[in-house]
C-alpha cells in the first residue's frame, strides 16, 4: 500500500555529526489478507478470511548521523504507532476490532541537501508492535472473540524537507 503526510523535527551539527529528533504522521492505506478459520468453543470450525489495514502510522525518534559536504547518512530510532482496522468474514458471522497499537522503531537513510534549506531524502524504517490481544465484535454486538495479532511494517519512503532556520546552513549538509 501507499502512504502520505508530513514530519516536523530539529537538528543540531557539530563538526560532521548531526544530532536530531523528528516526529511524523502518515495517512495510510497498507494493507493485507489471508484464509483463516473460526473455531467456535471446540464445536464447529469455521473457515473465512482475515483483513487488515493500517489506516494512519507515524513515529517519534532520535536521529544520529554524519555529513559529508551537503549528504547526510544516518540512523534513527524511537517509538511508533499505527490506527489498525481488523475483519475476520466467515459463511456466517462477520467480526471487526479497530485499535491504535504503539511500538519500537529502527531506520536509516540518505539525505541531500540541494539548496542552503532544501533536502531530499530516503529511508527505510522497519516498525515493531509485538504480538497483542485484541478483541473482536460481530456486525450485531451479540458475539466477541479474541485474537492475537503480531504486527511488523517495513516501510520505504522519500520526501523533500525545508529547513526554517536563523542562518543559512551554508556547506553543511
Amino acid at each position: 500500500g501507499g502512504l502520505a503526510g508530513g514530519q516536523v523535527g530539529a537538528n543540531y551539527q557539530s563538526g560532521s555529526f548531526v544530532f536530531g529528533v523528528e516526529a511524523d504522521a502518515s495517512w495510510s492505506d497498507l494493507t493485507g489478507s489471508s484464509t483463516c478459520s473460526l473455531n467456535a468453543g471446540g464445536l464447529a470450525t469455521f473457515a473465512g478470511s482475515c483483513n487488515a489495514k493500517v489506516q494512519g502510522l507515524g513515529t517519534i525518534a532520535g536521529r544520529l548521523g554524519v555529513a559529508f559536504d551537503r549528504t547526510l547518512v544516518y540512523g534513527k530510532g524511537g517509538a511508533a504507532w499505527a490506527n489498525d482496522k481488523y475483519e475476520l468474514n466467515t459463511s456466517i458471522l462477520n467480526f471487526n476490532a479497530n485499535e491504535t497499537r504503539w511500538g519500537w522503531m529502527l531506520g536509516g537513510g540518505f539525505e541531500y541537501s540541494f539548496t542552503d534549506n532544501w533536502s531530499a531524502k530516503i529511508e527505510y524504517n522497519y516498525l515493531d508492535f509485538g504480538t497483542r490481544g485484541v478483541e473482536f465484535t460481530d456486525t450485531t454486538d451479540q458475539f466477541s472473540l479474541n485474537a492475537d495479532i503480531r504486527q511488523r511494517i517495513h516501510v520505504v519512503k522519500a520526501g523533500i524537507n525545508y529547513r526554517f532556520g536563523w542562518a543559512p546552513v551554508g556547506v553543511t549538509y
